[in-house]
Parts: C-alpha cells; sequence; structure tokens
C-alpha cells in the first residue's frame, strides 16, 4: 500500500488529535476545538508592543512577490469558506498537489476535503473562534503543526514527489480569520448578500521550508496573508474581483475599527505561541 493511500484510509476511519501549544503554557485540540484553561486565557490577554512595518516601493513589492511565490512553489493548498454559524453555504477548494493526493480533482469531493482538514489540520472550533475574537481581541490565527498518521510523520512526498524536500516530514501551516467575530465588525457578503462568510486556509508544506516560514511570519505576519491570496489566485485560479469582494478578509477595517491595531496569534511546532500586534 503507498504512504497516500494508507493516508487517505487512515483519515476515513480514525481522527488524530494534536497536541498544540497555540497558547502560553500549552493548549490541547480536542476533536478539532481549542482547550483553554484560565492562566492560558489570562496570557493571551497579555499586551504586546505593536511592530511597525516600512513602506513599500516597487522594489520591495516586486521582491515580496517573489518571496511569496517561492514558498507557495513548496506548498499543497487548502481552502475554506463558511458562514460563522453555518446558516448557509459551506465551500471547500484545493488545488493539483491536494487532489493527487485525495485521489480526486478540485472541488469534486466536498467531503473528502473537509474530512482530510478536520483529520490532519483541524479548525478551531465556531466557539473557540468566537472567544478568542471577542474576548481576546485577535484577528487571525497561525498554527505550525507537524502532520502525524500512526504514530509517525508521512514526508512530503506524498503531496509532491518531485520536490526537492520530498523526503521531509510534512507541517501544516493553518491560517483562521476570525476578526469578523467581533459585534459589529466588519464582514464579507456573498453574492446574494448574506453576512458572515469566513476564510480558513491550510498549506501543507515540508518541514524546512514550514519552519523558514515561520520565522518570516513572525517577523512580518502581512506574509501568511499574502500567501493565503497567492493561493486563492494562482493555485486555484478563483476570480480576483469575487475574492475582492466576497472573500478577502476585511483587514484594514478592523484595524481601523480596533484602534489602529492587528493582532494575530502564531502557535509554532513546539514551545509558546506569541501574540504579535502590528
Amino acid at each position: 500500500m503507498s504512504a497516500s493511500q494508507e493516508i487517505i484510509n487512515h483519515y476515513d476511519t480514525q481522527r488524530i488529535l494534536h497536541d498544540a501549544e497555540l497558547i502560553k503554557g500549552g493548549a490541547a485540540m480536542e476533536a478539532g476545538r481549542l482547550v483553554l484553561d484560565q492562566s492560558q486565557i489570562a496570557a493571551l490577554a497579555k499586551e504586546s508592543p505593536v511592530t511597525e512595518y516600512a513602506a513599500s516601493t516597487p522594489e520591495t513589492e516586486k521582491s515580496r512577490e517573489a518571496q511569496v511565490a517561492e514558498y507557495m512553489k513548496h506548498a499543497a493548498y487548502l481552502l475554506d469558506a463558511h458562514s460563522p454559524r453555518h446558516t448557509f453555504g459551506f465551500a471547500s477548494a484545493w488545488d493539483s498537489k491536494m487532489a493527487r493526493l485525495l485521489g480526486v480533482e478540485n472541488r469534486d469531493s466536498l467531503k473528502s476535503a473537509t474530512d482530510f482538514r478536520q483529520t490532519f489540520a483541524p479548525k478551531l472550533s465556531i466557539e473557540r473562534q468566537n472567544e478568542l475574537a471577542q474576548t481576546h481581541n485577535l484577528d487571525e490565527v497561525v498554527r505550525f503543526r507537524p502532520v502525524i498518521v500512526n504514530g509517525g510523520s508521512p514526508t512530503y512526498r506524498n503531496f509532491d514527489p518531485t520536490s526537492p524536500y520530498a523526503k521531509e516530514k510534512t507541517v501544516a501551516v493553518s491560517y483562521d480569520e476570525i476578526g469578523q467575530r467581533r459585534p459589529g465588525y466588519a464582514t464579507n457578503r456573498d453574492a446574494l448578500g448574506r453576512p458572515g462568510v469566513s476564510v480558513n486556509a491550510v498549506l501543507f508544506m515540508p518541514e524546512s521550508k514550514a519552519k523558514e516560514l515561520y520565522d518570516a511570519v513572525h517577523q512580518d505576519p502581512t506574509l501568511i496573508r499574502e500567501m493565503v491570496e497567492y493561493g486563492a489566485l494562482h493555485n486555484l485560479e478563483l476570480d480576483k474581483d469575487k475574492w475582492n469582494t466576497q472573500l478577502r478578509p476585511r483587514y484594514d477595517e478592523w484595524r481601523e475599527q480596533n484602534g489602529g491595531v492587528a493582532r494575530m496569534a502564531i502557535g509554532p511546532m513546539d514551545g509558546q505561541a506569541e501574540i504579535v500586534d502590528f
């Protein structure tokens, strides 16, 4: 049996519960839900200094585009879009690398992608996202977690056998947009005008590139936003106008509504997570 087939068989029969040290002191994932104790909640509420970034120039923008494209060369991409309360629509899409592993073409099997995501990179529960956004003023949560199957770590070969990093372990980099869950904050609307469309994405990457990305995102959190958008527009070839009007998180409006500050939690593969204000 191939490694990829083992993964597919496994996620159909058993959900892996990851240990996720997202919050100081370590928080556990239980069926996709982040479990916090009072000390961890206090740690989340701790203020952090606001990081300022230099204004971009044509030269730096070109360099940044190349940086984003280089990282995305070494990532399999999965995107979810849904309503906060699941009161309407849920959509999932993935790129050709994910399709190879799932054995289905892009958007052909919602259940396959959803099951895979919940097994190897479970989303924060709706209740927990609401708590983190409303109580701790978070806009976004980014988590770096090793992919585990039957106690082992599958290699990146399962996603891209031609990759120079094919022999490395696979890391799931999860991005959860939660800023709009604060009452009164800007929210996206779908084509019918219904509010609450939320974006969640996962990048499955070789371990060395994921570690490199963690350092880069820690230095500039806006990098992960650009990668999520790049994946939507290039990997999935979504319509740019639709992305900008219906899906793209309302970063600038949240910042304005939050007194000029954005807040992101960045959880590494081990150790303590950090709350970054920028």
